[in-house]
């Protein structure tokens, strides 16, 4: 597929060039510790015993396309391709979800050739009934970054907390910031959802998701995303009012680290 290809060459030129600047060169560094953890992810589980959280969001696509890039590299063109289809990308969708969100996922679909499994049931409900249909599955892609909701004290492989089905959770993206993950889209000039070009910066459900205020200009209309002058006000166009339960509905978490004893995990 000509957009797989296109995705490997771009990411591709920045992991192996000189870095011609100070982004390049730290864009270079969290790709290199990133695509690490995600070789061993596919060493140690195969692509058919993994799926992927996916809600079109731009931290989730970051990590599409180095799961892109990995596999690639991994198993060549034409293979790529065919693993990549074979993985199961569950997008859990809240009840009241943009149509603009509905409609990039559906967008990545066609363009990437995704295995989308829409799911509309609250997190937990949902992988339950996701792992019920898919008892292959061992470990799950997820895209979170530390300054969201439970990313603090995250590592790269942990496996699910007691109360959830279990599987591990693989974390490649931990330590990239909300600039870098958007240095990484722009770079390769990657399509994202239309919102963030609305002044959207983060993204939940329409009850408790607006335009970042902090991106509002004097004409009323929004600067896009990427333009975010603090990237510690990237959650300021969250609805703080809505229940936290309902506003990190994305996430497969509970409130600390992995409630799994060691000889729980291996």
């Amino acid at each position: 597929m000509e957009a797989l290809e296109d995705v490997y060459n771009k990411i591709k030129s920045i992991y192996t060039s000189y870095p011609s600047s100070e982004k390049n060169r730290v864009l270079k560094q969290r790709l290199i510790t990133s695509l690490k953890f995600l070789d061993y992810a596919f060493e140690s589980y195969g692509a058919s015993r993994i799926a992927m959280s996916f809600n079109g969001g731009k931290d989730c696509l970051v990590l599409l396309l180095l799961c892109i890039y990995c596999l690639r590299e991994k198993y060549g063109g034409s293979m790529a391709k065919q693993k990549l289809a074979e993985i199961p990308f569950v997008f859990v969708r809240p009840k009241d979800e943009f149509y603009e969100m509905d409609e990039f996922v559906q967008d990545c679909k066609n363009l990437y050739g995704l295995n989308i499994i829409s799911i509309s049931l609250p997190m937990k409900e949902a992988f339950t009934l996701f792992l019920a249909d898919n008892p292959n599955i061992q470990a799950i892609l997820i895209g979170i970054r530390r300054l969201d909701p439970h990313g603090l004290h995250r590592v790269a492989f942990e496996m699910t907390d007691k109360g959830w089905p279990k599987f591990m959770r693989v974390q490649p993206i931990l330590d990239w910031t909300y600039s870098e993950v958007w240095d990484l889209l722009l770079e390769t000039k990657t399509k994202y959802c239309i919102l963030y070009d609305k002044g959207y910066t983060s993204l939940g459900g329409i009850s408790d998701t607006s335009p970042n205020p902090a991106l509002k200009n004097k004409d009323g209309s929004y600067s896009p995303a990427y333009l975010l002058p603090d990237a510690s006000l990237e959650r300021f166009g969250r609805n703080q009012t809505v229940p936290f339960e309902r506003t990190n509905s994305r996430y497969l978490y509970e409130s600390g680290p992995s409630s799994y004893a060691p000889s729980e995990v291996s």
